[in-house]
């Protein structure tokens, strides 16, 4: 399916948050609201960039984040994974 990655930050050409949407407005209107905190928080001028892309559901059971095409399982299921290993480490 067809969406758009969103990226805020002092430079987001090269880092920032980022998240996905299937709405360009929803998009934009998710960044200047995190615009918004983060000169509140960061005292610092922020931008976005909005980049279409191609998305898909998240691999893994029960969750509907969009991710990229390419990618297996979201962010958080990534850290609820990782996790996971680390605990049946200790």
């Amino acid at each position: 399916m067809k969406g758009y990655k969103i990226i805020v930050g002092l430079n987001p050409e090269q880092a920032g948050s980022f998240a996905y949407f299937l709405n360009k407005n929803k998009a934009i209107e998710w960044a200047k609201e995190l615009i918004k905190l983060e000169v509140y928080i960061l005292d610092k001028k922020q931008s976005y960039l909005i980049e279409k892309v191609n998305l898909k559901k998240c691999s893994l059971k029960n969750c509907d984040n969009l991710i990229e095409i390419d990618d297996f399982r979201c962010l958080k299921c990534d850290k609820i994974f990782d996790d996971l290993l680390l605990e049946k480490e200790v």
